[in-house]
């Protein structure tokens, strides 16, 4: 399956089906990230880069963080960034209406590689990815671009799914469910993409997750800092720093 193909036919419907099928859940689970942020030593995150941004939700999140002056998205897919920047023209026009709280420190949005970077090394303060790097045909080579890109002292934060982490049995039977008979059911519905969804629920299925995951990202340069795994759902939230 081309993967780039599939989120692109997906892109037009792709904030809509996530609040579906994480039953609204997705927005907090992002909010999170930027709660974890504020808690930074830090004053000022500088230079951000949000990997596979898909439809640059993470992205606005992080713009709307006092404590980030610039956040830059990147994806694979042109649709998925025409989304992204179509998100950002609405809250430009926003701007110019007085009665609406719209924070000005916009994201930017370009197509780009997550695993081939393209950027010089030491741009980024933070580095952050959502929901992408299961996706990724080569996440070691990825992890060792973000470690290059990252200034010393900065920061890789990723949410994830991973049904492998989960050690009880009966949830992991729910999710199972959930994933490979609810979602395809939906998707093929909603968005007529069936196939699509069944490669979703084989890539939760498959990817890594918690220690064994950990144990990945500290073999391309970066120190664990935390893992947090989120109440009744297979969704990981990781920081990692370079040192």
């Amino acid at each position: 399956m081309n993967i780039i193909q599939m989120f692109s036919r997906l892109s037009s419907r792709y904030d809509f089906l996530n609040r579906i099928f994480s039953f609204g859940m997705d927005y907090f689970w992002r909010k999170a990230v930027v709660q974890e942020l504020v808690l930074f030593p830090q004053d000022k995150v500088h230079m951000s880069l949000d990997l596979a941004t898909g439809s640059g939700e993470l992205a606005f999140m992080l713009a709307d963080c006092s404590k980030v002056e610039k956040v830059i998205g990147i994806d694979l897919s042109q649709q998925m960034i025409e989304v992204a920047n179509h998100k950002r023209l609405r809250k430009l026009m926003k701007l110019h209406l007085p009665q609406l709280q719209v924070h000005s420190n916009l994201p930017t949005f370009e197509v780009g590689d997550a695993v081939n970077i393209p950027f010089a090394g030491s741009s980024f303060d933070l580095v952050t990815i959502a929901f992408g790097i299961r996706n990724f045909c080569d996440v070691k080579r990825s992890l060792i671009g973000i470690e290059r890109i990252l200034k010393k002292g900065g920061y890789l934060i990723i949410l994830e799914f991973s049904l492998q982490g989960t050690d009880n049995q009966f949830l992991k039977s729910i999710y199972w469910f959930y994933l490979w008979k609810i979602m395809p059911l939906i998707g093929g519905i909603i968005a007529r993409e069936k196939d699509a969804y069944k490669y979703l629920a084989q890539t939760i299925e498959r990817f890594p997750g918690g220690e064994n995951f950990s144990t990945l990202v500290s073999g391309c340069g970066l120190q664990r800092v935390k893992i947090r795994k989120f109440f009744a759902v297979p969704v990981y939230l990781y920081i990692f720093r370079k040192h």
